[in-house]
Protein backbone atom coordinates (compact mmCIF):
# COMPACT_ATOMS: atom_id res chain seq x y z
CA UNK A 1 0.00 0.00 0.00
CA UNK A 2 0.71 3.53 -0.54
CA UNK A 3 0.45 5.66 2.66
CA UNK A 4 1.95 8.44 1.86
CA UNK A 5 0.13 11.28 -0.26
CA UNK A 6 3.02 12.55 -2.11
CA UNK A 7 4.44 9.00 -3.41
CA UNK A 8 0.62 8.25 -4.33
CA UNK A 9 0.72 11.49 -6.29
CA UNK A 10 3.68 10.50 -7.87
CA UNK A 11 2.53 7.12 -8.34
CA UNK A 12 -1.05 8.34 -10.53
CA UNK A 13 1.20 10.75 -12.40
CA UNK A 14 3.50 7.92 -13.51
CA UNK A 15 0.20 5.67 -14.34
CA UNK A 16 -1.17 8.50 -16.20
CA UNK A 17 2.42 8.90 -18.23
CA UNK A 18 2.48 5.36 -18.94
CA UNK A 19 -1.52 5.66 -20.46
CA UNK A 20 -0.92 8.50 -22.98
CA UNK A 21 -4.65 8.04 -23.65
CA UNK A 22 -7.53 10.30 -22.49
CA UNK A 23 -9.55 7.99 -19.83
CA UNK A 24 -12.51 8.45 -18.10
CA UNK A 25 -12.26 9.02 -13.95
CA UNK A 26 -14.07 5.67 -13.70
CA UNK A 27 -11.06 3.55 -16.42
CA UNK A 28 -8.71 5.43 -14.32
CA UNK A 29 -9.86 4.19 -10.76
CA UNK A 30 -10.36 1.21 -12.01
CA UNK A 31 -6.80 0.88 -13.06
CA UNK A 32 -4.97 2.52 -10.04
CA UNK A 33 -7.39 -0.01 -7.92
CA UNK A 34 -5.81 -2.95 -10.48
CA UNK A 35 -2.43 -2.70 -9.00
CA UNK A 36 -3.90 -3.14 -5.09
CA UNK A 37 -2.29 -0.85 -3.25
CA UNK A 38 -3.89 2.71 -3.06
CA UNK A 39 -7.33 3.07 -1.13
CA UNK A 40 -10.78 4.48 -2.74
CA UNK A 41 -10.97 7.77 -0.47
CA UNK A 42 -7.17 7.99 -1.19
CA UNK A 43 -7.24 8.26 -4.17
CA UNK A 44 -9.87 10.86 -5.22
CA UNK A 45 -8.26 12.94 -2.75
CA UNK A 46 -4.94 13.01 -4.57
CA UNK A 47 -7.04 13.28 -7.95
CA UNK A 48 -8.39 16.11 -7.00
CA UNK A 49 -5.57 17.58 -6.40
CA UNK A 50 -3.61 16.63 -8.96
CA UNK A 51 -6.75 18.48 -11.37
CA UNK A 52 -6.61 21.44 -9.17
CA UNK A 53 -2.61 21.83 -9.38
CA UNK A 54 -3.08 21.61 -13.05
CA UNK A 55 -1.25 18.63 -13.69
CA UNK A 56 -4.06 16.38 -14.82
CA UNK A 57 -6.33 17.82 -17.19
CA UNK A 58 -9.61 17.27 -18.80
CA UNK A 59 -12.13 17.47 -21.79
CA UNK A 60 -15.78 15.98 -22.09
CA UNK A 61 -17.41 14.91 -25.37
CA UNK A 62 -20.94 14.18 -25.31
CA UNK A 63 -20.95 14.79 -21.55
CA UNK A 64 -18.17 12.44 -20.38
CA UNK A 65 -14.95 13.90 -19.15
CA UNK A 66 -12.03 12.37 -20.28
CA UNK A 67 -8.60 12.84 -18.34
CA UNK A 68 -5.39 13.12 -19.30
CA UNK A 69 -1.67 14.02 -17.95
CA UNK A 70 -0.44 17.51 -18.33
CA UNK A 71 2.87 18.56 -19.94
CA UNK A 72 3.70 19.88 -16.00
CA UNK A 73 2.17 16.27 -14.70
CA UNK A 74 4.55 14.69 -17.22
CA UNK A 75 7.58 16.27 -16.39
CA UNK A 76 6.86 15.95 -12.69
CA UNK A 77 6.27 12.35 -13.43
CA UNK A 78 9.57 11.80 -15.14
CA UNK A 79 11.41 13.47 -12.30
CA UNK A 80 10.02 11.61 -9.79
CA UNK A 81 9.77 8.15 -10.86
CA UNK A 82 12.90 6.90 -9.17
CA UNK A 83 11.38 7.56 -5.89
CA UNK A 84 8.77 5.01 -6.16
CA UNK A 85 9.26 1.26 -5.95
CA UNK A 86 10.00 -0.37 -9.02
CA UNK A 87 7.97 -3.61 -8.55
CA UNK A 88 4.49 -0.91 -8.22
CA UNK A 89 5.32 0.90 -11.20
CA UNK A 90 5.84 -2.58 -13.26
CA UNK A 91 2.61 -3.39 -11.77
CA UNK A 92 0.62 0.01 -12.63
CA UNK A 93 2.70 -0.16 -16.16
CA UNK A 94 0.74 -3.71 -16.86
CA UNK A 95 -2.57 -2.41 -15.18
CA UNK A 96 -2.35 0.45 -17.68
CA UNK A 97 -1.44 -1.75 -20.75
CA UNK A 98 -4.20 -3.83 -19.87
CA UNK A 99 -7.35 -1.16 -19.30
CA UNK A 100 -5.89 0.50 -22.66
CA UNK A 101 -6.29 -2.60 -24.85
CA UNK A 102 -9.94 -2.46 -24.36
CA UNK A 103 -10.49 1.46 -24.23
CA UNK A 104 -8.65 1.72 -27.45
CA UNK A 105 -11.08 -0.61 -29.18
CA UNK A 106 -13.89 1.29 -28.38
CA UNK A 107 -15.71 -1.66 -26.29
CA UNK A 108 -18.70 -1.53 -25.29
CA UNK A 109 -21.55 -3.06 -23.04
CA UNK A 110 -25.20 -3.09 -24.08
CA UNK A 111 -28.06 -4.45 -21.29
CA UNK A 112 -31.27 -5.60 -22.55
CA UNK A 113 -34.35 -7.22 -20.26
CA UNK A 114 -36.78 -9.33 -22.48
CA UNK A 115 -40.09 -11.30 -20.89
CA UNK A 116 -40.05 -14.97 -21.57
CA UNK A 117 -43.69 -17.01 -21.81
CA UNK A 118 -42.98 -18.36 -18.10
CA UNK A 119 -43.61 -15.27 -16.58
CA UNK A 120 -39.39 -14.71 -15.69
CA UNK A 121 -36.89 -11.87 -17.42
CA UNK A 122 -33.71 -12.54 -19.18
CA UNK A 123 -31.28 -10.24 -19.09
CA UNK A 124 -28.92 -10.60 -22.19
CA UNK A 125 -25.51 -8.80 -22.29
CA UNK A 126 -23.16 -8.51 -25.13
CA UNK A 127 -19.89 -6.37 -25.08
CA UNK A 128 -18.74 -4.92 -29.21
CA UNK A 129 -15.41 -4.79 -29.62
CA UNK A 130 -16.21 -0.95 -31.23
CA UNK A 131 -18.12 -2.79 -34.12
CA UNK A 132 -15.58 -5.51 -35.10
CA UNK A 133 -17.91 -8.78 -33.33
CA UNK A 134 -18.84 -9.54 -29.64
CA UNK A 135 -16.19 -9.78 -26.93
CA UNK A 136 -18.04 -11.76 -24.64
CA UNK A 137 -22.26 -12.39 -25.09
CA UNK A 138 -24.35 -14.16 -22.21
CA UNK A 139 -27.86 -13.83 -20.83
CA UNK A 140 -29.10 -14.95 -17.04
CA UNK A 141 -32.93 -15.21 -16.42
CA UNK A 142 -34.16 -13.99 -13.11
CA UNK A 143 -37.60 -14.41 -11.37
CA UNK A 144 -38.16 -10.63 -11.73
CA UNK A 145 -38.51 -7.66 -13.77
CA UNK A 146 -37.24 -5.82 -10.55
CA UNK A 147 -34.14 -8.28 -10.22
CA UNK A 148 -33.56 -8.37 -14.02
CA UNK A 149 -33.60 -4.23 -14.17
CA UNK A 150 -31.65 -4.38 -11.26
CA UNK A 151 -28.86 -6.57 -12.71
CA UNK A 152 -28.74 -4.62 -16.07
CA UNK A 153 -28.81 -1.17 -14.64
CA UNK A 154 -25.83 -2.15 -12.19
CA UNK A 155 -23.82 -3.57 -15.11
CA UNK A 156 -24.70 -0.79 -17.29
CA UNK A 157 -23.01 1.95 -14.77
CA UNK A 158 -19.94 0.11 -14.72
CA UNK A 159 -17.20 0.08 -17.45
CA UNK A 160 -17.45 -2.15 -19.79
CA UNK A 161 -13.68 -3.58 -19.25
CA UNK A 162 -14.06 -4.17 -15.90
CA UNK A 163 -17.49 -6.44 -16.87
CA UNK A 164 -15.77 -8.12 -19.26
CA UNK A 165 -12.39 -8.99 -17.02
CA UNK A 166 -14.28 -9.92 -14.13
CA UNK A 167 -16.59 -12.56 -16.13
CA UNK A 168 -13.53 -13.46 -17.95
CA UNK A 169 -11.84 -14.08 -14.87
CA UNK A 170 -14.25 -16.31 -13.45
CA UNK A 171 -14.95 -18.20 -16.73
CA UNK A 172 -11.51 -18.91 -17.34
CA UNK A 173 -10.77 -20.11 -13.62
CA UNK A 174 -8.57 -17.38 -12.79
CA UNK A 175 -10.72 -16.43 -9.75
CA UNK A 176 -12.85 -19.16 -8.53
CA UNK A 177 -16.10 -19.10 -6.41
CA UNK A 178 -17.40 -21.59 -4.82
CA UNK A 179 -21.48 -21.96 -3.93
Amino acid sequence: MIWDKTDLKVFVLCLLDEMQHPMTYNAIVDTVMDCGCVEGFDFAECFSELRDLGHVIWDELDGVSYYMISASGSMVARELRGSLDKELLKTAGIAAARHLQLAKMGVMLHATVKENPDGRFTVSFRIDNGGHGALLDLSATVATREEADAIRNHCENMPAEKVYRAIRAVISGEIDYFM
